[in-house]
């Protein structure tokens, strides 16, 4: 019957105007929902009787949705145009594509469609306000992204047909590596090998704007300050001391996350799918009352700051195939 819930999915297409909605390009692996809510003026006035509730009406509209994907080269380029930095075209040679995101104030504006299971959905003017990562070397470990979508209305619509499917390939948790370097100098350099789990938030503190024009739509999405935390679980071993120490010193660090990269080749080159997370920061905070498979692990949290050697204050680079964006 429908409604059944493997029958759901997700697609998207860029928008040429903010909130003007198109067919969508692109099939989108992952779950997730998208949502509107209004809320409700409950009017109660004097009536003599206790059954005094005698309006409602519906505020300002209010869109959104949610949506968790595996992380995967491949699919993870949308979420980072609607977040990070949009319009960024990749450098391409011997079949594989490099793709670099850094802050920047123009994100892409994206219609997003959602099959149900029973009914279609389009979500017009969609950004993406944060990107939450989370990632666990554990046995069963998942490395996983979940997108904070971020949205000027959704109507009821059919969602467009046929749709090119594909197959993911994404990463697991045991696929990550972590390297922890002096904040001046090269990501990636010094590889931090007893680093257990952790979780990076990207956010972009979005706002709704709404003006006296006679409606319940938005008027505009106004952009917050950039932001970017996390925490890194390590086990307290004598390596981890050197942290400690830089927290207390308040010595700032370059972490880079490398996820992936035990693939195929892709194509003719040496690359292999691959995303990297380039993050200077500083720690905030020092944990050691954890425990972890019976040893004492410590939570660092990270807060990111500025790089004049990296000129961004976060640089996600990766390497897939893809050479152009929503197809």
């Amino acid at each position: 019957m429908a409604g059944e819930t493997w029958r759901s999915l997700y697609q998207v297409a860029k928008e040429a105007t903010y909130g003007v909605p198109l067919a969508a390009t692109r099939q989108l692996l992952g779950t997730g929902d998208l949502t509107r809510t209004q809320a409700a003026h409950i009017v109660k006035v004097n009536t003599g009787t206790s059954d005094n509730v005698r309006g409602i009406k519906n505020r300002a509209v209010q869109a959104g949705g949610k949506f968790t994907q595996p992380l995967d080269a491949d699919e993870i380029i949308e979420l980072f145009l609607g977040c990070v930095a949009g319009g960024v075209v990749p450098t391409t040679a011997l079949g594989a594509s490099t793709w670099v995101f850094k802050p920047s104030p123009t994100i892409d504006s994206q219609t997003w469609e959602w099959l149900d299971g029973y009914n279609g959905w389009q979500e017009s003017g969609v950004y993406v306000d944060t990107l939450k990562f989370t990632w666990a070397s554990t046995a069963d470990g998942d490395a996983m992204v979940e997108a904070t979508l971020f949205g000027k209305d959704r109507i009821q619509n059919t969602i467009t047909p046929s749709l090119t499917t594909r197959t993911p390939i994404w990463m697991e948790g045991w696929e990550t590596s972590v390297y922890v370097d002096p904040i001046g100098g090269t990501p990636g350099t010094t590889q931090f090998l007893t680093a257990i789990s952790g979780t990076l938030t990207v956010t972009r503190k979005l706002g709704r704007k709404y003006f006296a024009a006679n409606t319940q739509a938005i008027g505009a999405i106004t952009q917050g300050e950039f932001d970017l935390t996390g925490d890194v679980l390590f086990e307290a071993n004598t390596a981890y001391l050197a942290e400690y120490a830089d927290w207390l010193a308040a010595t700032q660090r370059l972490f880079r996350f490398n996820f992936g990269g035990n693939g195929a080749v892709i194509g003719t080159s040496a690359l292999k799918r691959t995303i990297q997370l380039d993050i200077p920061c500083g720690y905030t905070a020092q944990d050691l009352s954890g425990s972890d498979a019976g040893t004492r692990v410590a939570k660092a949290t990270l807060q990111y700051v500025y790089s004049p050697t990296l000129a961004s204050s976060f640089v996600a680079t990766v390497i897939n195939s893809r050479p152009t964006a929503y197809v």
